[in-house]
């Protein structure tokens, strides 16, 4: 019994491949298997134009859709912004307007402290109106 090694094998099956008598075509058959490779090609053309576009529309939805959606944000954030500002501007209008009064106004520190108590001087009555509270829709 006769044993082969690895090598062996591989040398022999790459010799036959070597040796191995390829075909030669004629003209006619050179040009029958152009023309068919021709109307393969141009059978598969649609399909590849379609497949490409479709290639095409998703990268450009990749650069394009992506920008446009940080440029949403970034106009909501903006408008969030600008409503606390203008609630800060009110509030800030609203303290110097306070430290207006505490400054020029004497009298100012006396009505606050009764409004806060509800104190009134002797001979004064008070009517306090309270707004309404808004009805809570479920």
């Amino acid at each position: 019994m006769t044993s082969y090694s690895g090598y062996s094998i591989i040398s022999f099956t790459f010799m036959l491949g070597i040796f191995q008598r390829r075909h030669q075509y004629t003209l006619s058959e050179l040009e029958l298997r152009r023309e068919a490779r021709a109307d393969v090609i141009k059978q598969s053309l649609p399909l590849l134009t379609i497949v490409l576009f479709f290639v095409l529309l998703a990268l450009l939805s990749l650069l394009c859709l992506r920008p446009w959606n940080d440029l949403r944000d970034l106009q909501q954030q903006r408008e969030m912004t600008q409503i606390k500002l203008k609630k800060t501007q009110k509030e800030l209008q609203r303290a110097k307007q306070e430290y207006y009064w505490m400054t020029q106004d004497p009298d100012y520190f006396e009505t606050i402290a009764r409004d806060k108590n509800n104190l009134s001087l002797p001979g004064e009555t008070v009517i306090r109106i309270e707004k309404e509270p808004k009805p809570v829709i479920p």
